[in-house]
């Protein structure tokens, strides 16, 4: 992992997690989307390194494969993520 790589994710990590915390005790609008435009920003910067991170492993013909499916997985994991988070506690 290069030094770019790890300056990025620690960036996009270190912007997400206050706006966790922002999103959670929220009680106006303009705190709401603050929260959300960090939130936005700071996703935006993890996911791009972790695609960049994932292209550089396997054959240089397997590349398509290996990021569909790790892009496809992304995709299932932001359907089922708060589906299954609905049937907790109330």
């Amino acid at each position: 992992m290069t030094h770019e790589f790890i300056t990025d994710f620690l960036i996009g990590i270190t912007i997400l997690i206050p706006s966790f915390i922002i999103l959670a005790f929220a009680q106006t609008k303009f705190t709401l989307w603050f929260g959300l435009i960090l939130f936005s920003i700071a996703s935006s910067v993890v996911i791009n390194v972790i695609n960049s991170f994932a292209s550089k492993y396997g054959l240089q013909s397997e590349k398509g494969t290996i990021l569909g499916i790790f892009r496809s997985l992304q995709a299932l994991a932001r359907a089922i993520g708060p589906l299954s988070a609905s049937f907790g506690k109330t």
